[in-house]
């Protein structure tokens, strides 16, 4: 047996040993053999004798299932996913995915980095990408995916190397939602003629995941002038993704550009807010409100266009959201030209 296998072994005996002391995770850990104990016994401490507080406790036990799971992925030679390693212990994470991540990233931490993808953990593909008239990725000497017009969108790929894209991008465009993306690429499909150059088009569904970002922040490395669009609802949800992509590009930051909507051109998904909306509107107008305005002119423009966003909401007590319908009514084909002409603007 190996030592790896020895080590899995033991640590599954000793988290099955800690499910039978009480929930608030009574860890118990071996401590050293007497010499008036035979051999084949142990002597176990409880883990709150040498730790500070129960969460200290529960932390500790937290990580080591996060190793035995990472460890049973490395030994039975598959591939998995952060969200399916989640899964498997849903309990012992206390229902919450980012317990199982900070985990994770403590260990890559204290390896310097690459502890899941060593251990074949990936995170879930969760953005789509769609793209054209021909743009091709690789890893290495291998292509990983290319994107066409003629093509449907496709999840958003992993990838552990350094990506490289064979032609050169006119623009990378965003969207905060999966349906506005899917019915604006199906348009795009039908009428790509209209558009001149090779662009792509990315969602997130929402805020934007590690994958996504991963992959955003690898278009912007390769081709560093991309300009990147970005197209949210305008309301404090959509000023918070697109602060999310700023800090996730850091100093790449520079070329994204808030696009729209805005509140006064697309009365058609105007929504009255609510008062807690209100509340999160008037914090986040204040963070923006900052005595150290952006460095980049691109940045500090975006800047102004969020707090215009916000504050004609205050003023209006409306915001303005993008919904597609699966049937193409009235208000969908506005929608679409709206985008056309916003989309057609930028290139």
């Amino acid at each position: 047996m190996t030592e790896a296998h020895q080590l899995l072994e033991y640590w599954n005996n000793l988290l099955e040993r800690s499910r039978l002391t009480t929930e608030t995770m009574a860890l118990a850990i071996p401590a050293k053999k007497r010499r008036r104990i035979k051999s084949s016994s142990l002597n176990f401490i409880n883990l709150f004798d040498i730790s500070e507080s129960r969460y200290q406790s529960r932390r500790f036990m937290v990580h080591l299932l996060a190793m035995k799971l990472l460890l049973q992925t490395y030994l039975q030679n598959r591939v998995s996913s952060m969200r399916e390693l989640f899964y498997r212990d849903v309990a012992a994470f206390g229902y919450d995915q980012n317990v199982l991540n900070e985990a994770l990233l403590n260990m890559s931490f204290v390896t310097n980095g690459g502890v899941p993808e060593d251990f074949r953990v990936f995170p879930s593909s969760k953005g789509l990408i769609y793209g054209g008239p021909l743009i091709q990725c690789s890893e290495g000497s291998c292509q990983k995916f290319e994107l066409k017009y003629e093509s449907d969108a496709i999840l958003v790929p992993n990838f552990h190397n350094h990506l490289k894209i064979d032609t050169k991008i006119e623009s990378i465009i965003l969207f905060e939602k999966d349906s506005i993306f899917k019915t604006y690429c199906a348009h795009v499909k039908n009428n790509h003629l209209m558009l001149r150059g090779r662009h792509v088009f990315l969602t997130a569904k929402g805020f934007p995941d590690r994958l996504s970002m991963k992959l955003l922040k690898a278009f912007v490395t390769e081709q560093t002038e991309v300009p990147i669009y970005a197209f949210v609802d305008s309301d404090v949800y959509g000023v918070n993704i697109f602060r999310s992509y700023e800090r996730g590009l850091g100093e790449a930051s520079i070329n994204l550009k808030y696009t729209g909507i805005f509140l006064l051109d697309y009365k058609e998904g105007w929504q009255t807010v609510s008062s807690r909306e209100v509340i999160l509107m008037i914090s986040l107008l204040r963070q923006l409100t900052s005595p150290n305005p952006p460095d980049s002119r691109i940045a500090y423009e975006s800047h102004l266009l969020m707090k215009q966003e916000l504050s004609r909401g205050l003023l209006l007590f409306k915001k303005a959201e993008m919904n597609a319908k699966e049937n193409f009514s009235k208000c969908e084909r506005t929608l679409l030209t709206y985008l056309d002409e916003r989309v057609l603007r930028v290139k």
